[in-house]
């Protein structure tokens, strides 16, 4: 170091003991002189002045007290080094908190900003046992070991990041609300229970204007802060408005899709990162601001060293950049794997010592020898799926199916013959009307009806569907899988014998269900079909009786094998729905639950010899089909009328304003290219066309669905005048004598 250099270096450090402001960097060393100086008459008594000064700038009423006590000669020294003890807790605690650079925040990670220690040489937020560099350096290593042997779970942010932009189509707000409502759900839950609170809650407010209470009230109202009514009947969401802290936070911004990722640092920490890091194998508490502080470091230290030596090579995607939060997302995975094996170790403990006393006893009678046949060890597949269950995980269990196609009901009389067409001419088709309908303007493949709901919904999935339609024919038909996500609630099983409430597993909440019928009918009228079934699989869990396993999901590795699964399951006399990346199989014809189950498990049998790789999960399979009243002969008004009174006035479909919140979205922009599709088929393949079809969407396209109510009002069914080319008014329309639906 050259003589500059030292006289900066001097400079500086003397600066750190008269600057009136708080200094965030001070070593052991100056923080240790510093105190001395405090035991010295006169140096004291100044030292004391310029503490009070650096008290009262930073609003610590606590620290002027003791500044002014360190003002006595000699004694004041004992106050200095309490107060100095208590400051360097408060400076570990918010040392991040004004820095929002990532690249910033790791130059002061390595360069050891958030390492504050006690005159006792503790430090500040680590754990208790951790009082010198050699300790700290053990921990590091420890953790760094969990990084690495972890990194299967170091995408789980990135996961929750792309589960919340798909089922949030891409709308920032919608995004943001699932991050940070989910966040305000998360303390003390599993990410299960964090996305089921929020969608209860959700769903409630936008299909029904009401305030769930998912778990506690205050979390609720804080969550419902978000929501504003607005003009339309939806709401105006504002996801910034819900409060999070130290913790709950930074987890929000980590999953949050519109907030860019490398902008992100700072982490969650939670208790499984907290026994990575060394505050004990049982730890269980939340974190102090203080450790909160610590640990924000500690992440962005293991971040580096992970980037730096290349862990997950062969796991993650080439060129994947490690960060704070991919760092504690793998010690976590890597912690959970060994807890979940520890769980097993003492099961299997619990197993041998029950299997000795009954073999002794056994001994002891002169009986035979009881079999040994202790709990099979979990594969490593199933601890690491365990392990890395997240978000992303947790979504399936709440995703409904609206099945449908678009290839014409053959009784319908519109297109009619299209079912019979050779396969290319209805995949083509379907290709089409799917673009048509469910493309939005960038490229994804959502239900416009659900996103007027402003529900969640998943991306839309091509199925293959089989029907039995009215005139007795098997018709196999491309289709489609619209996935929104509805909250679900125990089921009523009655009251037991002191007359208390049973409840069971899990079923689809009564009044979400509404809104699927609602689309399911409305869209089963705009295509053209004889009717449209929807479908709710729920995986069982403890509270799930037998008699409620009405169904099994069933995966396999590609279309082939799930179609040789497909015809086994219908072989045992079950039925089957295709639902895009799984079968979803039960009875339509009420089998009783144990039934169900019975045949699934002989299928299965007959698929493992067979060599059909399937796998098949147990739960509760609800269903649902709507049915649509189609005429013969058009222009009679009777089945639009018979879909617009269901829509309208029964309550089983009753969801908030739907209409008007239909009408202001994207469905009324479909329209037109449905028309022209219908239309240039029905002139290449020479096919009926009904006219009054066309004339009804063209009335969606103008008027809107309360359009379409209000002319059915008026002109109680009489015929519906020729649509111009121009587009006509409201008030025109409301004038004719004619139906608008004339279907």
């Amino acid at each position: 170091m050259d003589r500059q250099a030292i006289i900066d270096e001097l400079r500086r450090r003397g600066q750190k003991f008269v600057s009136l402001d708080t200094p965030q960097d001070m070593s052991l060393g100056e923080t240790i002189a510093d105190l001395a100086l405090g035991f010295v008459p006169v140096v004291g008594t100044a030292q004391a002045g310029r503490d009070y000064e650096r008290a009262r700038r930073d609003n610590d009423r606590l620290g002027m007290v003791l500044s002014a006590a360190a003002g006595i000669p000699v004694v004041g020294g004992v106050a200095k080094a309490a107060n100095k003890a208590r400051k360097a807790k408060k400076a570990v605690g918010t040392v991040f908190d004004s820095v929002t650079d990532y690249d910033e925040a790791m130059k002061m990670a390595l360069r050891g900003d958030h390492l504050k220690r006690t005159p006792e040489g503790k430090y500040v937020g680590a754990p208790a046992d951790v009082d010198s560099p050699q300790k700290l350096a053990r921990n590091r290593a420890a953790a760094l070991r969990k990084v690495e042997e972890g990194a299967f779970n170091a995408d789980w942010y990135d996961r929750a990041r792309a589960t919340g932009d798909e089922v949030a189509g891409g709308d920032p707000a919608m995004s943001s609300m699932f991050a940070r409502g989910g966040a305000a759900y998360s303390p003390q839950a599993t990410p299960e229970v964090e996305v089921g609170a929020l969608i209860r809650q959700h769903n409630a407010k936008v299909l029904r204007g009401e305030d769930a209470v998912p778990r506690t009230g205050s979390q609720s109202r804080n969550v419902a802060r978000a929501y504003t009514e607005n003009a339309t009947g939806g709401y105006d969401i504002d996801p910034s408005k819900i409060k999070l802290g130290k913790k709950t936070g930074p987890y929000a911004n980590a999953k949050d899709p519109t907030i860019p990722s490398e902008s992100l640092y700072k982490t969650a920490n939670d208790i499984w990162h907290g026994r990575v890091m060394g505050y004990g194998e049982d730890f269980s508490r939340g974190f102090t601001p203080q450790e909160h502080g610590f640990l924000t470091g500690e992440n962005l230290v293991l971040a580096n060293e992970a980037q730096k030596r290349g862990f997950g090579a062969g796991t993650l995607p080439e060129g994947y950049q490690w960060t704070p939060r991919s760092a504690q997302a793998a010690t976590w995975g890597r912690q959970r794997v060994e807890s979940y094996s520890k769980e097993y170790d003492k099961k299997l403990k619990k197993y041998d010592k029950e299997y000795k006393e009954k073999l002794s006893k056994a001994l002891r009678a002169g009986k035979k020898e009881p079999k040994y046949n202790p709990p099979a060890a979990p594969a490593e597949d199933v601890l690491l799926n365990r392990a890395s269950y997240g978000i992303d995980s947790a979504v399936p269990r709440y995703t409904a199916n609206d099945t449908f196609e678009f290839v014409t009901g053959e009784n319908t009389g519109h297109l009619a013959g299209l079912n019979r067409a050779d396969e290319a001419t209805r995949t083509a088709y379907t290709d089409a009307m799917g673009d048509a309908y469910l493309r939005t303007p960038d490229g994804r493949m959502r239900d416009p009806i659900y996103d007027s709901f402003q529900m969640y919904q998943r991306e839309a999935l091509p199925t293959q569907g089989t029907y039995i339609n009215s005139a007795g024919d098997l018709e196999k038909n491309p289709g489609f899988t619209t996935r929104p996500l509805v909250s679900v609630q125990p089921s009523d099983l009655g009251v037991t014998a002191s007359g208390k409430p049973r409840r069971g597993g899990a079923q689809m909440s009564p009044e979400d269900e509404r809104a699927i019928r609602y689309a399911a009918a409305l869209r089963g009228l705009l295509t053209a079909q004889e009717s449209t079934g929807y479908n709710k699989f729920t995986p069982a869990n403890s509270s799930m009786k037998l008699s409620e396993k009405t169904g099994v999901r069933v995966t396999a590795p590609d279309a082939a094998e799930l179609e040789k699964a497909r015809a086994v399951y219908e072989s045992k006399g079950l039925n089957v729905v295709q639902v895009g990346d799984a079968l979803h199989v039960g009875s339509f014809d009420g089998l009783a639950g144990k039934e169900i189950q019975n045949r699934a498990k002989v299928a299965a049998k007959e698929m493992s010899s067979a060599g059909v790789k399937t796998e098949a999960t147990p739960g509760r399979w609800e269903t649902g089909l709507e049915e649509v009243p189609w005429t013969k002969e058009q222009g009679t008004g009777q089945t639009t009328r018979a879909i617009i009174e269901k829509l309208f006035d029964d309550p089983a479909y009753a969801v908030k304003d739907a209409a008007k919140r239909i009408d202001a979205g994207r469905l009324r922009d479909t329209m037109q290219s449905m028309n022209d599709i219908d239309r240039a088929l029905a002139a290449e393949k020479n096919l009926p066309f009904r006219e009054d079809l066309e004339r009804l969407r063209e009335m969606v396209k103008n008027v809107g669905i309360e359009g379409v109510r209000d002319y059915v009002k008026k002109t109680g069914g009489v015929g519906l005048p020729a649509l111009v080319a121009a587009v006509p008014s409201l008030a025109y329309l409301l004038e004719q004598p004619g139906d608008p639906e004339q279907l």
